[in-house]
């Protein structure tokens, strides 16, 4: 389902029946006597940016390292065969940054340079310290020296490769570096992956089994290592699983001395799918269903986020039902929808639906207003939210497909001449591409709620149109415009045969096509 560059925002403003209107794998604490990372040529080849780091000292000779403040004194030697700057080089230890910068950390303040020798203090704790000098090329591709210092009551010293001179796997792609310790997450169901394998024994492909969601396997056959010398470099194309809540990943190296794996990588695979996010309001006033209307409406799209064949990717559900939908929770919900737009919780791609079934007025102004469930009529103003500002200026500023459902004009409500109420609500002179607005009732008419339908007809016939009854093409998916047939047919029969009334729901757009809602098999 495609919602390019647009938010669908379904605002059920049912106002009571009126006329329409990943982990960051830790580095392994085992050293190895090379330091820049082997990558893998991409495709189209492009000149790889050819950057060594060569660890100076601390030496694994080095018996005891003094401390400085808690702090070892490192040198490195950095050679590229393009210029860079301190901008591009992090230092980590046990895989959380020191500083934003190696600059940060006491590294010499040098301009460009492509051979230089860089000296920095590292903060140790007691124990292992797995110390990482990292450099970014500008074609963002990362180098790392590592190494490995034991800090004990006698001083820190650098673990030699007898010690820790077995296999280590380091993560590359995903980058543990940047993830920080954090979930991976990929809209791609194909995930390359690229891990780093230092070992003093020679390490072959059949060497290597892949951990995939607690299974082990062969890599693929389009999997390969490349190295030698101790230093190779394994890639592979794994297929996530969209049934799994979270895929994990992992690499296990078998040598003559054992095994040895590396961190599990989480990923979170969410194929391209809009969040929706629903608010739906029920004001209680004279009303014995409206409150009803607006949970089982919620209700009806709780489950839509949920299993392998769904529209959404996540749904979020909020409700103000009777007495917590007051004149200044309903504003500020509202204001929060755009408000999480802006601060990009919602995106331009996700969908928010509004629902509302409450009364609705004209001011003295003839502007719509729709009341509080802490309406008052002596303060009739300050208990009831303007569609105008309150709803539509705040939905008309968004970026998105915004979708009215409208009941506002409930038989027994206050008393507005129903036709200024329909013309009041499809306004669109001002709307946005991309905005709909579907109404409980036509020009002159009521809406209904009956007890036979424990819910009032327009709400009644679109939860059952959304569960199926709208289905027109039987693919199991209810669409907009399916919707709005079903919608505007199944209403009247309901009204005219329980209420001996009219009753015709009405829909108006704005350049808003034909859009996938609800999935129900």
């Amino acid at each position: 389902m495609k919602t390019n560059a647009l938010c669908l925002i379904a605002v059920a403003l049912m106002l009571s029946q009126c006329k329409p209107p990943a982990v960051l794998p830790a580095v392994s604490t085992q050293s190895s006597s090379s330091s820049a990372v082997i990558l893998f040529p991409s495709k189209p080849k492009l000149k790889e940016p050819n950057i060594s780091i060569e660890w100076i000292s601390p030496t694994a000779t080095d018996i005891v390292i003094g401390e400085i403040g808690g702090k070892v004194v490192v040198k490195v030697r950095i050679k590229s065969g393009q210029p860079i700057d301190l901008s591009q080089i992090d230092i980590y230890v046990n895989n959380a940054q020191v500083g934003n910068k190696a600059d940060e950390v006491g590294l010499l303040k040098r301009p460009e340079f492509s051979d230089q020798i860089l000296t920095f203090q590292v903060p140790v704790t007691q124990g292992r310290n797995a110390v990482q000098v990292v450099v970014t090329s500008d074609e963002d591709k990362r180098f790392y020296a590592e190494r490995v210092l034991n800090k004990s009551t006698s001083g820190v010293r650098m673990e030699p490769a007898a010690v820790t001179g077995n296999t280590r796997v380091v993560w590359i792609q995903p980058d543990a570096i940047t993830l920080g310790g954090q979930m991976f997450t990929t809209k791609s169901k194909e995930l390359e992956i690229r891990l780093n394998i230092t070992s003093p024994e020679p390490i072959k492909k059949e060497n290597i089994q892949l951990l995939f969601n607690r299974q082990y396997r062969a890599p693929s056959p389009a999997g390969e290592l490349i190295g030698s010398n101790g230093t190779y470099a394994f890639k592979d194309v794994v297929t996530l699983s969209e049934q799994a809540d979270i895929n994990e990943i992992g690499l296990k190296i078998f040598t003559g001395s054992g095994s040895v794996e590396s961190e599990r990588l989480k990923v979170n695979y969410s194929p391209y799918r809009p969040n929706l996010y629903l608010l739906s309001i029920g004001t209680q006033l004279n009303l014995k269903y409206t409150t009803k209307d607006a949970r089982d409406f919620a209700a009806a799209f709780s489950t839509q986020g949920k299993g392998m064949n769904r529209l959404f990717n996540t749904v979020r559900v909020d409700t103000l039902l009777g007495g917590a939908a007051v004149t200044n929770e309903i504003r500020g919900a509202i204001e929060t929808i755009k408000s999480k737009l802006r601060t990009g919780v919602i995106t331009e791609d996700d969908v928010v639906m509004l629902f509302i079934s409450s009364h609705g007025f004209l001011d003295d102004n003839g502007d719509l207003r729709i009341q509080g469930n802490d309406y008052a009529p002596e303060r009739r103003i300050s208990t009831s939210v303007s569609y105008k500002d309150d709803i539509l200026f705040h939905l008309q500023s968004l970026r998105c497909k915004i979708i009215l459902f409208v009941d506002a004009c409930h038989s027994g409500g206050a008393r507005a001449n129903a036709a200024d109420v329909w013309d009041a609500l499809l306004q669109m002179k001002n709307s946005p591409k991309g905005f709909a607005i579907m109404t409980s009732s036509s020009q002159s008419e009521e809406s209904y709620e009956d007890v036979r339908w424990q819910n009032g007809a327009f709400t009644e016939a679109l939860i059952a149109g959304l569960k199926g009854k709208a289905d027109n093409n039987a693919n199991g998916i209810i669409t907009l415009n399916e919707l709005e047939s079903y919608v505007k047919r199944e209403v009247p029969n309901m009204v005219k045969t329980v209420k001996g009334k009219p009753q015709h729901p009405g829909l108006s757009r704005n350049d808003l096509g034909d859009l996938p809602l609800f999935i129900f098999k």
